[in-house]
Parts: C-alpha cells; structure tokens; sequence
C-alpha cells in the first residue's frame, strides 16, 4: 500500500440462529468449520474454503480459514469517479459454525491525491462528500430472482448478502425472505496514511489513540433509515502494514462480535422463537467468555476495545457480568415456558432442581456467594433461604464496618457455603 493509496473495508454481519431452533435441520453440514479442508470445502453461491496465507491475532485463531466470496457479488464498472480509482482486493465470508457470519469486501482507492482540485473547498462538504461516494459504489448480488435485475450501491446490499448466504446455507429451496436470520449494521474501516494529504480533513471528533503510530476515528451515520459505523485508521501505515492489519482485522471483528450478541439478544427477548435453550445457552456463555477475555488486561488493544465500546455504549467490562445475568434469567424464562408441556409435577420439580443446582455449583465455584444464594430461592424452602440471606447481609455489614478481620471473613463465609450445600441436600431427601 502506497501513501497515496486508501483501503476500504465493509463488513456485512449476518446472525444466523437457526440452528438454535428446530430449522436446524434445514442447515448443509458443509463447509464445516470446526474441522475446515481447504480448497475441498465449499458453500453454494460463494466458493471455496481458503486459508490465510499471513498471521492472525492470537485472539482471533478462529480466523485461520475464510470462504472466498467471489461468486455471488459482483462489482459494476469498477472505476470509480473522476475523483478515485478503485480496485477489489479481496471478498471473503468468516464464520464462527454456528450463528455469527461476516461477508467482508476490501477495495483500494487510488488517484485522490491528483484530483484534490476537484474537492470542495469547505472541510464538511470534503467530508461528506467522500463517504457518500464510498456508500455509492454499485454491486450486483446474483442468483436472487427477486433481485437478479437489481443494482444496489455498497450501503444497501445487507439483506441482499443475508438472503444470498440463507440459500447457499440451507438444504431445501428458500424463497426470497429472510427466515430465522438477521443482518447487522454496515461497518467499514479506512485506511489512511498520514503522509497523504488528499483526504486528510475526514476526521472526526471521536478519536482513539492506540499506540504512537495510529490513532483510529470514529463517525456514525444514519442514512436512509440505516446505521453505518465508520472507522478510520490513521497512521503510519506504509511502514508498519502488519500492526496495521492487526488493528483493522480487531476492530472489524469486535464490531462483528456486538452485532452478534445485541441481534441474539432480541431474539431470545422474542416469546414467538421457539429457542432450544440449551444450545442457545451454551453458545451465549461462549461468547460472554470471550469478550471477558479480550477485555484482559493482557490484551494489547484492551484499550481500544474499551474505547471502542465506550464510544459506541457497547459492552463494557462491568457490564458482562450484568449481561451473565440477562443470559441467565433469558435461558430460565425459555426453560419455564418448556416446563408448561411437562403435566406431571415431580417430573418438573426434578428438571427444576437439577437446573438449579448445576448453576449454584457454579457459582460457587467461583466464589460468587451473592449469585449462589439468589439461585437457591427456587431450590429451599423458604425460611431457610431467608436464614441464610440475613447471615450473607450481616456478614456484608460487618465486612464493611471492619467488625470483622480477613481470617474470621473467610471463617464465616466457608460457614454459609456449607449451610447453602446442606439446605440443599435437606431438599434432595424431602
């Protein structure tokens, strides 16, 4: 990449969950992702599975392999203006197996510096104008009937790109809707570097610094009733391409990984989804333990990502446990609903116990008294779940007025943890 150069990069999230739902029989086993074959696996309409010919993150191993996406998207008079040049460098489809799909497209924008005549004079107008010439440039999605004779600039191709990976997905023949599927919000990324002075007035207020070569610009817009994130990473690109890529494939996918979760969120709210709650838990949990582990502090674009999600009112670390919470209460209000098929009652009280004690296990497990003593309100009876309530509430008090020393703290605590496994047991022989 020359400094006169400028890459783009539009990401397409796709949430997939329909193999939390009983169509997950109408999903193709191939490509498989856990155990992807190069140049062997394929999916429909796309093309074939590659891998990465450069290093990944080591947080974002999971992106070794990628489906070309050449098939089904074409460009239309790929030129660009009498302001740019364009050309495509890659189209590509990742995937986590189950529910998060991203369909990226890279182009790179040549000539702006020759026709920086051309631009407007006022720094908004030069702005805008050059975001609304990279929201125009024309695509043709093919094998869609409904669309077949359409072309659609770059904003508007999300639920074309939905609709086309639904039909190359499924077994039986879909119709042009989507089903059990959702599309995310446009993201792109920019790639500037600082020696080029042809678009160097489209940054914005929102600004990240993430070491002393890049800093990453923020700009949302609302357009035609969508939302589309812009970011753009400014630096010395030219002489450091590889921690360039490494910032761009990290801001792309946790971007991709937010529009996951808000897109599974609403649809576990949705009473209509008939949600199989286990598989949908487990994949929840997952994706909590990821986030947690990106948000290390051990993770050397932590502060990115936190700025990141700030910005944009993501998800921040202290807001994960609260999102654990959410999954929790989501995941028992679907086991509920089941529950109400089940006529015979010791039937349910076993399945609610056995739920139940499997979650105050792990709680637990990690230390966690508050969240292990809220669980086993639907397991003891109630005077003993008060009893043992007050003692945690007393022992919080004397915690915090220093009553209490750290050996005596400990004492007491490992006291509780006992009481709430023998009410526990109590319960299993009544």
């Amino acid at each position: 990449m020359s400094i006169n150069e400028v890459n783009i990069h539009f990401q397409y999230s796709i949430c997939d969950h329909r193999r939390f739902t009983d169509e997950s029989v109408n999903i193709k086993p191939l490509p498989d992702w856990k155990a992807p074959l190069e140049n062997r696996h394929h999916m429909h309409y796309f093309g074939t599975m590659k891998k990465r010919n450069k290093k990944v993150p080591s947080l974002f191993k999971d992106e070794r392999f990628f489906i070309s996406g050449r098939g089904g998207l074409k460009f239309e008079k790929l030129e660009g203006t009498n302001l740019f040049k364009a050309r495509c460098l890659y189209r590509k489809l990742y995937s986590d197996g189950l529910c998060a799909n991203r369909y990226e497209i890279g182009l790179s924008l040549n000539g702006l510096k020759k026709n920086i005549k051309d631009y407007p004079e006022n720094e908004y107008q030069h702005s805008r104008l050059i975001h609304e010439l990279l929201f125009h440039i024309p695509i043709k999605i093919k094998y869609l009937k409904k669309y077949e004779n359409n072309i659609f600039d770059i904003l508007n191709a999300s639920k074309a790109i939905a609709l086309l990976y639904q039909r190359a997905t499924s077994e039986l023949p879909s119709e042009d809707r989507l089903y059990n599927i959702k599309y995310g919000n446009l993201c792109i990324v920019l790639e500037v570097d600082k020696q080029n002075k042809a678009i160097k007035d489209i940054l914005f207020d929102d600004v990240i610094e993430v070491n002393n070569s890049f800093s990453v610009y923020v700009k949302k817009y609302r357009t035609r009733g969508m939302e589309v994130v812009v970011f753009t990473l400014f630096g010395e690109i030219a002489e450091n391409l590889n921690e360039c890529r490494e910032i761009r494939i990290s801001l792309l996918r946790m971007f991709h990984e937010y529009q996951n979760m808000r897109l599974l969120l609403q649809v576990a709210q949705n009473p209509k989804n008939n949600i199989l709650h286990e598989e949908f838990d487990k994949y929840l949990m997952h994706k909590l333990r990821f986030f947690k582990k990106v948000l290390s502090p051990n993770d050397a674009f932590q502060h990115l990502f936190n700025c990141m999600f700030s910005i944009f009112e993501i998800i921040s670390p202290g807001e994960i446990d609260e999102l654990s919470h959410n999954i929790e209460r989501i995941r028992l209000q679907i086991k509920n609903k089941l529950l109400d098929f089940v006529k015979n009652n010791n039937v349910k009280n076993s399945i609610r116990f056995s739920e139940n004690f499997k979650y105050v296990q792990q709680a637990l497990a990690a230390s966690d008294l508050k969240k292990a003593i809220n669980l086993i309100h639907g397991i003891v009876d109630q005077k003993t779940y008060i009893i043992i309530q007050s003692r945690f509430n007393r022992l919080l008090l004397d915690e915090k007025h220093g009553v209490i020393g750290r050996n005596e703290l400990e004492i007491e605590k490992n006291k509780l943890v006992l009481s709430i496994l023998t009410s526990i047991d109590d319960y299993k022989l009544s």
